[in-house]
């Protein structure tokens, strides 16, 4: 596995070498780690990089307080039109802990909170919702001046993990952790109003939400994930994606295009100033106050960040008996990513030896990463790295030097991934202590050997992620659940964010559908039943687009067009189909929106069969 690696007989040198420096036992060992390397200086406030490599601090960051704002850090614009912000650190904010109670998602989202119910969705009156959980949040998420809100509404296809008390370190699928120490392995799991049913082999077992500690579900497809969760944000052309961090505990990814701004109070004080961000994930906008805000860092929808993949596979040996584990956005102390005197926004910190494996996707096409030993090793540290393609056995496709001490940091540069026959599904980052030929001078275990990862991302080919984004598009619109939707002959439907605050018990983005001059068809198969033959059309579009229509086909005939209604109000404008003629008969119906242009845009609120009495 690795080189020249030693193993058992380390653990008595080890203890030597930590009572030569004055501590005792193997744990004080390792803390030796921070005491050996130089004082740390005092860093100015804010960090940032820009995509072309330029590097500033400064001790203000502004003015932030509103969304047309162009904040300035040390004199340079975030938001340049060529060379924009990649990331911004505040280094005067700690790295938050893992929250004793949250909801994790595929792709390294976090929300702390407890889920304190579940919605299929369908209870609504206005508008169909995807099923979601129903989360009372341990952090402030709202507006200072806006409706309270108890819960917010967290959708449940890429969630990976719910805790209600932490038990668990890693990801075990398929398993709930019960409060009373018991572990439930299932096949799959359903909620109910007041918790959960899994399946088990020959039995379904019913669990409430009070006797629950974690749930953990079956693993998901990161890359799958990945393009869902695009096609949930549904970028604009030139949006990038935003991630951030805060203090709080909260990790975040949304886009540039689904932001705002405010400021409660005086404009020129950042302590007032809210930032607002809605993923694809939650139903409901996150107002977070800026300076919480720990980490910003910015992607255009074909880059990304490794941190976004969970390794498939992480090995590890040590000296010291027992492999440390892999550490998200923090070296392997659980500290901040910091090497070179620099702190980096995300990575992976590891401790030699180590291996990540990490899947590929045919869409990509170059990896770059920068690695440094963490501040930890101080003038420390004696390690070898090198990345893998499918295989360790294989030649690397980058090998470093030796790396000593941690005052320097090293550039892969751009890696290329073959595609076609000849490319691989599997990418392994390795990090080697090489004992058998380390330099004279160098450590002679691997107790400073920790490595930070940084900065590692994926670049992937740009046409192919947009027309994936597109494929996956139609299941974002919940009203369409069980039809088939499709524009030009195939399944790509474009979708656009609109900001909503007709109801305002349900302000937020909204994804509406964009006909254009192409016509959005919808096709199914209905069985209207006596006192449920109505079909319900609950579609509307905002008063500021151009106008759009609807048709409805029954076995291919039309039966009714109207022009799309203006949405005034919270409500839909209903429009009904009466199917009376087709009692007990399962029909085709096909539903067709047309348009004038790229702004005529219509949401879909529900399509339903309903009694002639539920017609609004």
């Amino acid at each position: 596995m690795f080189s020249g690696h030693r193993r058992a007989g380390g653990r008595l040198i080890a203890v030597g070498i930590a009572s030569a420096i004055g501590l005792a036992g193997l744990d004080a060992g390792r803390l030796a780690l921070a005491g050996e390397g130089k004082p740390r200086p005092d860093p100015t406030r804010y960090t940032g990089l820009w995509t072309d490599g330029t590097r500033r601090s400064g001790e203000s960051v502004g003015p932030w307080h509103e969304s047309r704002s162009s904040p300035k850090l040390a004199g340079r614009d975030l938001f340049d039109a060529t060379h924009p912000i990649r990331w911004l650190i505040d280094n005067a904010l700690p790295a938050a802990g893992e929250p004793d109670a949250a909801i994790e998602l595929v792709g390294g989202d976090c929300l702390p909170g407890r889920v304190v119910g579940y919605s299929d969705g369908t209870d609504g009156a206005r508008r169909r919702l995807p099923p979601h959980v129903i989360v009372a949040a341990s952090t402030a998420v709202d507006w200072p001046d806006g409706p309270p809100r108890a819960q917010l509404r967290v959708t449940l296809p890429w969630i990976k993990r719910i805790v209600w008390l932490r038990l668990a370190r890693c990801h075990e699928p398929r398993t709930l952790f019960l409060l009373d120490g018991r572990k439930v392995a299932f096949r799959s799991v359903r909620f109910t109003a007041e918790g959960v049913q899994v399946l088990r082999e020959g039995e379904i077992r019913e669990f409430g939400l009070g006797e629950l500690a974690e749930l953990h579900f079956p693993n998901s497809d990161p890359w799958d994930a990945y393009l869902d969760q695009l096609a949930g944000l549904s970028p604009g052309p030139g949006v990038r994606l935003v991630q951030w961090e805060t203090s709080t505990g909260i990790r975040v990814t949304g886009t540039t295009e689904r932001f705002q701004a405010r400021a409660h109070g005086p404009a020129d004080q950042p302590g007032r100033w809210f930032h607002m961000i809605q993923p694809a994930w939650c139903l409901d906008p996150l107002w977070i106050r800026h300076e919480t805000i720990r980490v910003r860092a910015y992607f255009l929808p074909h880059e990304l960040p490794l941190t976004r993949l969970d390794p498939i596979a992480a090995r590890g040996q040590s000296d010291l008996g027992a492999a440390r584990p892999w550490q998200l956005n923090r070296n392997v102390e659980s500290g901040p990513l910091e090497s070179g005197g620099t702190t980096f926004p995300w990575g992976f910190g590891v401790h030699a030896a180590s291996e990540l494996e990490f899947p590929l996707s045919p869409l990509a096409r170059v990896v770059r990463t920068r690695l440094g030993l963490d501040h930890l090793a101080g003038p420390g540290g004696c390690v070898k790295a090198r990345i893998f393609l499918g295989s360790t056995r294989t030649p690397p496709i980058y090998a470093s030097p030796w790396v000593i001490g941690s005052d320097s940091v090293l550039d892969t540069g751009p890696l290329a991934l073959p595609g076609g026959p000849q490319a691989s599904d599997r990418l392994i980052l390795q990090v080697d202590p090489a004992h058998a030929d380390r330099p004279a001078g160098a450590d002679p275990l691997d107790i400073r050997d920790a490595l930070n990862w940084l900065e590692s991302a994926i670049t992937l080919d740009s046409d192919r992620v947009a027309k994936e984004v597109l494929l996956r598009s139609a299941r974002h619109v919940a009203a369409w659940q069980g039809w088939k939707a499709s524009q030009g002959g195939t399944e790509a439907v474009r979708l656009a964010n609109r900001w909503d605050e007709s109801d305002p018990r349900d302000i937020g983005y909204r994804l509406l559908v964009a006909a254009g001059r192409e016509p959005v068809r919808l096709s199914g198969r209905l069985l209207p039943r006596p006192y449920r033959d109505q079909l319900l059309l609950l579609v509307a579009r905002p008063p500021d687009s151009t106008p759009s229509k609807l048709e409805v086909r029954v076995e291919g005939i039309d039966v009714a067009q109207w022009e799309v209604p203006v949405r005034g109000s919270s409500s839909f404008p209903p429009l009904v189909v009466p199917l009376g003629a087709y009692h007990h008969k399962e029909i085709a119906v096909e539903l067709v929106q047309t348009g004038q242009d790229a702004s005529s845009l219509v949401e879909w609120g529900d399509i339903r069969l309903v009694n002639r009495t539920a017609v609004p």
